[in-house]
This record gives structure tokens, C-alpha cells and sequence, in this order.
């Protein structure tokens, strides 16, 4: 079997938004491909220029596609659903999200009211077009400000935590002075914040465990949230420098009910082969859907890699269960 892995673009992606060097890509990059090196049982194509990916479908010999691509097709995240149409444009099988699923969990509110329908609990948040917020409106504080669509978190830091409505007017004029899309006020839960990574279909899947986000080396004045600094792992980032992930230690009836949520979310949603999950526990214990992500990032320093790790898998290990799921759905669907 013959897969096209398409990582990231590397002429896009080793260049920050300043024009300088993003630290350690060359390094990662080179580590998740040696770690495809080791899947040995397949005949693979690596891509990362990603004008050779479409003279690789057309081809015809591409037997399937692992997007393995954080940064998105081209290097815009917003490529993705013509990522997946030329897949289909070509007949190439892929793994992960169709275009069903892109379009539900693209839009964070959707999945909310989503999520809610299935008698899962959301925290309250009101979307956010315009000047809205400068009316009479009451909201819930502290609540966090952050975009309304999957893969745009340019704006998360310390300062998108609003804990009255001054902050909040202060902080989201500051948002529209730099873009116009739609954003979410989302009343903010500080408590424990789990990650459930899935990987199969149906009621198949696997035995993984949850991972928790630890914030304890974080300074106390700060917000403890993933902010975008520290998602890019920027190297003078006070968050990228302390946050930390370990496996998480919870009563077994709250990790069963997580799991049994994010398998019901899994099918309702229409995700495919491997997502992950983020929720937060309030006071009494009970999980809060935070987001999903319909194409988690499964590189060496990813979430599901840590989650796997875990459950004592290799990232080879990591790559080839995501690779079979996918293959027995497929043949499944034949």
C-alpha cells in the first residue's frame, strides 16, 4: 500500500510572521519523518512542498493520504475542505475528517448547541459579530474570549481572560482592531483541563488515557489557558517555558463518563479514524466540552503522541494504529 503523508509545507511553515526562523522546526520535522521511515510495511510518499500534491493524486498511485499538516494545506488552515474535496476530485482515500465533519466542527458555536442537544454540558457563551458588547447585554465573568472558528487562535494570551465588563470591552476592541471574524465569549471554568484523545470508529476503539494540562509551574497572576504563544511553543513564551502535560489522575466514573461523551460526540459529529476532545471539570466534578479537533496534531511533541505515550505506544506505534483504523474502515465501507 502506497500513502502520501503530507506534512507540513516547509517553505511556509520554517518562517514565522516576522520572516524568521521558527525554532526547532527543521528538527521536529525531521523527527516525524524518520519516525514514517519506520513504518516499513507501507511503500510511502512524503510531501512536504505542497505543489507536488496534486500531481501525486492524480497519479493514481496513492492508496491513501495521512494529513499530517497543523498549519493547514498550503500552509492556511482555511485550505483544509479543498484539502479533502481533491481527494474525493481524485478518488484518493484519506484518513480522518470528511468534508461533513469539517463543516460541524469548524464552527465552535455549532458544536456547543451541538454538544448540548446530546445532554452534554457546554459552558454558556454568546457569539460575537459586531459592537454587540457595548450594549445592555449581561454576561457571565470571567469568561474567555476566543475565535468562533477551529485553527484560528491568533489572538488567545493572559489578556483574553475578562473578569468584568470594562475588561471585556478593553480586550474585544483590541480583537476587531486586528480582525474582523466572528468571535465567542465563553464563560471560563478554572479547574482541571483533560484532553481524551480517540482513535477508531464505531463502538471499536482504543483503551487510551486522558491526559491533563499541568499548570502548576505557571505563575499564579496568570490565566490558566493554552494561549498561542505557547501552542507554537515560542521560546520566550512564559507559558510554552512552564505549562506541562502528565496523564491524568481522576476517579474512574469521571473518566468513564468523559469517554462515553466523547464517543457520543465522536458518531454525532461524523468523525472519522482519530479526533481529540478538550473538556474542563467545574467544582463539583462535572465535564465541560471545551473544544474538539477534528485533525488533533499527531507529531513526536503533539497531544495524541503524549497520550499514546502513556498507554506505552511509540509515535511509530501512534502513526501505524491511526494508519490501520483507517484502512478497516475503508474496507469496511467497501
Amino acid at each position: 500500500m502506497k500513502i502520501c503523508f503530507l506534512l507540513e509545507d516547509t517553505k511556509r511553515a520554517t518562517k514565522n510572521s516576522s520572516g524568521s526562523q521558527k525554532p526547532n522546526f527543521i528538527e521536529e520535522q525531521a523527527k516525524l519523518i524518520q519516525s514514517i521511515h519506520c513504518l516499513k510495511q507501507y511503500d510511502s510518499l512524503i510531501i512536504d512542498d505542497h505543489s507536488q500534491l496534486i500531481p501525486a493524486l492524480k497519479s493514481g498511485s496513492i492508496n491513501l493520504l495521512f494529513n499530517i499538516c497543523d498549519l493547514g494545506y498550503m500552509g492556511n488552515s482555511k485550505l483544509d475542505p479543498h484539502l479533502i474535496a481533491l481527494c474525493d476530485i481524485y478518488n484518493v482515500p484519506y484518513l480522518g475528517k470528511n468534508l461533513r465533519c469539517h463543516h460541524y466542527t469548524n464552527d465552535k458555536n455549532t458544536v456547543s448547541h451541538l454538544a448540548k442537544a446530546l445532554g452534554i454540558s457546554v459552558p454558556n457563551e454568546v457569539y460575537l459579530q459586531g459592537n454587540e458588547i457595548e450594549g445592555d447585554n449581561t454576561y457571565d465573568f470571567p469568561s474567555i474570549l476566543k475565535p468562533a472558528h477551529a485553527h484560528e487562535s491568533a489572538f488567545l494570551s493572559e489578556y483574553s481572560i475578562v473578569n468584568n465588563k470594562e475588561e471585556l470591552i478593553a480586550h474585544y476592541k483590541k480583537i476587531r482592531s486586528v480582525t474582523t471574524e466572528p468571535v465567542i465569549l465563553q464563560q471560563f471554568i478554572p479547574s482541571e483541563e483533560v484532553s481524551v484523545g480517540m482513535i477508531g470508529n464505531d463502538a471499536d476503539f482504543l483503551d487510551l488515557p486522558l491526559l491533563e494540562i499541568d499548570y502548576s509551574k505557571l505563575p499564579t497572576e496568570l490565566p490558566k489557558i493554552i494561549t498561542e504563544s505557547a501552542k507554537k511553543r515560542s521560546e520566550h513564551c512564559v507559558y510554552a517555558q512552564t505549562i506541562g502535560y502528565k496523564k491524568a489522575d481522576l476517579k474512574p466514573e469521571t473518566v468513564k463518563k468523559i469517554y462515553d461523551l466523547s464517543k457520543r460526540l465522536f458518531k454525532r459529529l461524523f468523525f472519522k479514524d482519530y479526533a481529540r476532545f478538550d473538556w474542563r471539570l467545574d467544582e463539583h466534578g462535572e465535564p465541560f466540552l471545551i473544544e474538539v479537533n477534528a485533525n488533533p496534531g499527531v507529531m513526536p511533541w503533539g497531544y495524541l503522541s503524549f497520550i499514546a505515550g502513556y498507554a506505552g505506544m511509540t509515535h511509530v506505534d501512534l502513526l501505524d494504529a491511526i494508519i490501520q483504523t483507517g484502512i478497516k474502515r475503508l474496507n469496511q465501507d467497501q
